[in-house]
């Protein structure tokens, strides 16, 4: 959004970006009023497997079972606006794999006008573990999960890990672990169901809009009003309202959600479909059957240098409007009566110092104009394409929501940085988590990171070289 002289307009967005940043910061500086609950407080964590021993070649269901305080809340696997996506990393023996995993429908839940998919109190996770059938039977399988989530209210954001051991035989055959067995029966039927037969679904993609549409006797008789549709991945424009409409004389259940335009799409979209009605709620997994991108769209786009200055400059307005309610705290401070005059004279000193610091950063700057760096849309699929091309690459994973990331790119406004990009051709590609998308947490959790910033490069036919989390220019010019 702009104003009439082009300029960025800031009305009706600093509130949610200072929003943003504020529960950032509660993530590492908690409340005091909340007695500053330890996270193992909050969360207990515990893990089964439905079978006693396990026949090589053959599979179990592994369940993680979460229990949350109450008034307290941890994330679904795409965590909306707000918060982070619950996750776990497993150490497996050679031999053992686990497949993706599987979450019961999570609540919508909104703070401050930002609506982040939520689980609260008790809820189950499960997946599917595999033998391969060239293990001998005998033998004691120990794997390791390593569980991690932000567990939030309204006022705190503590992250949380856990790491939790289980056991488990292999046997001539598969045994059930029939005290169990119930415990599983409910963790499956939490689950959401794939569409009915004789359901028909599709998706669409129209310039900046995703289309839904699912035709099902059932949906023309339930209150539109009590649908909601949580979209995975970063794919789509999360927390926006959702308009659902039933076209004339049909069944068909209709939606049009607001893609996210720095984000290529994905081979399939998928989502969980809830209403009190559904139970248990539709799991869609769905091919794009119609993909039209208007002018200047596409799956990747080009970022000018003047974007990188426009985030940097969004984190000297926010650091700014921290100095200025800092600096007023600090004046505050002044009138306790049992400071002596001399000492209230140096407190409000201070908060001038504060106030002028605050205004030198915020004070909108000019800089001086240059080619830039051109970045590209970062996926997988670029990513391994560029490589097997024996180009060199370099991905920054970085988020708008990141203050250190919004540091670092600093380096690349540099003009002996941007010459050697040039120089060696390097193909830049920007990994954006604003939006925490599973992909991007995958690649993250592959080089032994959780979080943002990372900064890979990857020379022409070689391993790629993984950046320390502050950049300066000499480091940059060294590694490249």
């Amino acid at each position: 959004m702009s104003d009439e002289k082009g300029q960025p307009d800031w009305r009706g967005k600093v509130p949610k970006v200072l929003f943003r940043l504020w529960m950032g910061l509660l993530c590492f500086f908690p409340n005091p009023s909340s007695g500053q609950l330890p996270s193992d407080e909050l969360v207990r964590v515990s893990a089964f497997a439905d079978s006693k021993c396990v026949r090589p070649g053959e599979s179990a269901w592994i369940l993680v079972e979460v229990e949350v305080k109450p008034g307290w809340h941890a994330y679904w696997k795409t965590a909306g606006q707000t918060g982070y996506p619950t996750t776990i990393e497993w150490d497996a023996p050679e031999g053992v794999s686990l497949g993706p995993l599987f979450f019961p429908a999570p609540r919508y839940y909104e703070f401050q006008g930002l609506g982040s998919y939520v689980h609260e109190g008790s809820f189950r996770l499960l997946s599917r573990l595999s033998l391969k059938e060239d293990l001998e039977p005998g033998q004691s399988l120990s794997m390791i999960g390593r569980f991690s989530t932000l567990v939030c209210d309204e006022t705190n954001c503590i992250p949380f890990r856990s790491d939790f051991s289980l056991d488990l035989a292999i046997g001539e055959t598969t045994q059930p672990e029939q005290s169990l067995s119930r415990k599983f029966e409910q963790a499956q039927s939490s689950l959401p169901s794939a569409i009915p037969k004789g359901t028909t679904a599709s998706i669409s993609v129209d310039g900046a809009f995703v289309d839904l549409s699912i035709q099902n006797e059932v949906l023309g008789k339930l209150a539109l009003s009590e649908f909601y549709f949580f979209p995975e991945g970063d794919f789509f424009e999360h927390g926006a309202g959702q308009t659902f409409s039933l076209e004339a004389n049909s069944s068909a259940l209709g939606l049009r959600l607001r893609r996210n335009p720095e984000t290529p799409h994905p081979e399939s979209l998928r989502g969980v479909l809830t209403h009190p009605g559904l139970d248990p709620s539709w799991s869609l997994d769905l091919g794009i059957r119609r993909l039209v991108y208007g002018e200047g769209q596409g799956a990747s786009w080009a970022s000018h240098p003047s974007d990188v200055r426009h985030d940097q400059q969004t984190l000297w307005y926010l650091l700014a409007f921290v100095l200025f309610g800092l600096a007023a705290w600090i004046f505050g401070k002044s009138n306790q009566p049992h400071h002596g005059e001399s000492a209230k004279k140096g407190i409000r000193l201070l908060s001038l110092v504060v106030l002028g610091a605050g205004i030198w950063l915020g004070y909108p700057s000019k800089p001086k104009a240059n080619d830039g760096i051109r970045w590209q849309s970062w996926s997988p699929e670029l990513e391994k394409s560029l490589r097997d091309q024996g180009k060199a690459v370099y991905v920054d994973f970085t988020a708008k929501w990141c203050l250190s990331c919004q540091v670092n790119k600093r380096v690349f406004l540099s003009e002996a940085v941007i010459a050697r990009f040039k120089d060696k051709q390097i193909v830049p590609l920007l990994a954006d988590w604003t939006q925490r998308g599973p992909a991007i947490l995958e690649a993250l959790q592959a080089n032994g990171r959780e979080g943002v910033p990372l900064n890979l490069y990857y020379p022409s036919h070689a391993d790629g070289i993984v950046m320390p989390e502050i950049l300066t220019e000499e480091i940059v010019l060294k590694v490249l």
